[in-house]
């Protein structure tokens, strides 16, 4: 039963996601390949290892390890409860995920995928995790107590806390050793020192509501941030403005910037669609396309070696009601995948 439902998975995928016209003109990006992973559970974010060529994707208390040269299931890193996002750091061959049921970030040998380490994050539920390479910090995002916690990333020891005054979204680091966070409840992005432990600036991206994406031109000092009600804004990083918006899908869970085709990848789950939008010049943008992907498929991450693009996926069920109000659809067991997008 396991391998008809996974076979129905795929072909239902690439039926619903293949070249697909949208926005009037023809996607720069196709649909390859649909990697079946099987399993049970919903899933989280998704991050590339560009020097094993390793994609690592939270699914269901563990986290599943996709050969990216082979395109096949090459491991897991198992004991990581209710883990959300994933965050590599190559320099030391360790990778760190926020577990959102234990509060913790658990450590992980990126080579052999043993766990090393369990540390406390001292809030509840971490979701975001982003590593930063200047002070050698892994920070976490900590939406109930709308604040980041900063951990030694080779010592494992407490760095401090920053309250970021709204409950922190996506995050990323600028290379430069600051980090940038979106404020899911404020409509804003918030930009904080990662050695200082201080924040440094922030402001309003109105007319976005919810901004829960964050993704990073760090050449030209561009932010771009996905929002729920269907927009993506362009923001200077530096001077704390908004320099462009641009039009995307709906339920945006995830964002991405190839700095070599100076695109932007939006994946907008509840549209079933990644659209894409091409950086003219640092202060204009057009949307050239989008990808029909599958209903729920927020969320994605890129290869900047081979553009390739990757977005965790699975055939939902109905949705079951809970107390008189509607719950989120139930995933298919056997059916989680991760969809692959071609230029």
């Amino acid at each position: 039963m396991r391998g008809a439902q996974v076979r129905a998975a795929v072909w239902a995928l690439i039926a619903l996601a293949g070249g697909t016209r949208l926005y009037g003109q023809e996607p720069p990006y196709h649909v390859r390949e649909f990697i079946p992973i099987g399993g049970a559970g919903r899933w989280g974010a998704a991050a590339v290892d560009t020097a094993s060529q390793r994609l690592f994707v939270a699914h269901a208390g563990q986290i599943e390890v996709v050969d990216l040269v082979l395109d096949t299931l090459a491991g897991v890193v198992p004991g990581t409860p209710g883990v959300r996002a994933i965050a590599v750091a190559d320099a030391l061959g360790r990778g760190f995920a926020s577990d959102g049921t234990d509060s913790a970030v658990t450590v992980f040998d990126l080579r052999t995928l043993t766990v090393t380490d369990t540390l406390g994050v001292g809030a509840a539920g971490p979701g975001a995790i982003v590593y930063d390479p200047v002070s050698r910090r892994v920070f976490t995002m900590n939406g109930p107590s709308r604040d980041a916690t900063g951990l030694d990333a080779e010592t494992g020891l407490p760095a401090g806390t920053v309250p970021l005054g709204g409950r922190p979204a996506s995050a990323v680091a600028d290379g430069r050793g600051l980090i940038y966070a979106n404020l899911a409840d404020r409509g804003a992005v918030v930009a904080f020192d990662a050695r200082s432990l201080s924040v440094v600036r922030r402001w309003s991206l109105a007319p976005c509501r919810r901004p829960t994406a964050l993704a990073m031109d760090r050449a030209h000092r561009r932010l771009f941030s996905g929002c729920a009600n269907g927009v993506l804004v362009v923001s200077d990083a530096d001077a704390g403005r908004i320099v462009a918006t641009a039009p995307i899908g709906r339920g945006v869970g995830a964002a991405a910037f190839d700095p070599a085709s100076g695109l932007v990848f939006a994946a907008c789950g509840a549209d079933a669609v990644v659209t894409i939008v091409h950086e003219d010049d640092p202060d204009h943008y057009r949307v050239v396309g989008g990808v029909r992907t599958r209903p729920g498929a927020g969320i994605l991450a890129l290869d900047p070696l081979s553009h390739r693009v990757f977005l965790p996926v699975a055939q939902l069920g109905p949705a079951r009601a809970r107390g008189g109000r509607a719950a989120r659809p139930a995933v298919v067991p056997g059916t989680f995948g991760v969809l692959v997008l071609d230029p």
